[in-house]
């Protein structure tokens, strides 16, 4: 995921995604990179359509669906640690996320996402109004 999501061998956000989700949820996200449908991701991971549907409600707002699809919105990140796992202490999630905050790589990451972002959807993601 933290190459999917242009973070290549970052410890930090690679911390963050082993207290954000379980392995089968970040093997779902990492299909969700562009718009698939429910049975081309029961396809594409040789699952049964009941677990790919139990994986894809746990996710949240992170398995956006669009149009009939789902894809996973990677600027999204800030809400990770709402979606940590239960036995993961809420200290280590915030030591861990105060180590990447300040690490000064999140903003630019945070612009090549919007970029993507706009690349994909022709539509900016933020606007400047006077």
């Amino acid at each position: 995921m933290a190459n999917a999501w242009r973070f290549p061998d970052d410890s930090r956000i690679i911390k963050i995604f082993e207290i954000a989700f379980t392995p089968e949820e970040g093997r779902v996200l990492l299909e969700l990179n562009t718009p698939v449908t429910r049975a081309e991701l029961v396809e594409k991971l040789g699952e049964r359509e009941e677990y790919v549907q139990e994986k894809l409600d746990s996710l949240g707002g992170w398995a956006r669906p669009v149009e009939g699809k789902y894809i996973s919105i990677p600027n999204m990140i800030g809400v990770i640690p709402e979606r940590s796992l239960p036995d993961i202490p809420r200290e280590k999630v915030v030591e861990v996320w105060s180590d990447f905050w300040r690490s000064g790589e999140h903003p630019k990451w945070l612009l090549e996402t919007w970029v993507r972002m706009y690349n994909i959807s022709g539509q900016p993601i933020h606007r400047i109004l006077p």
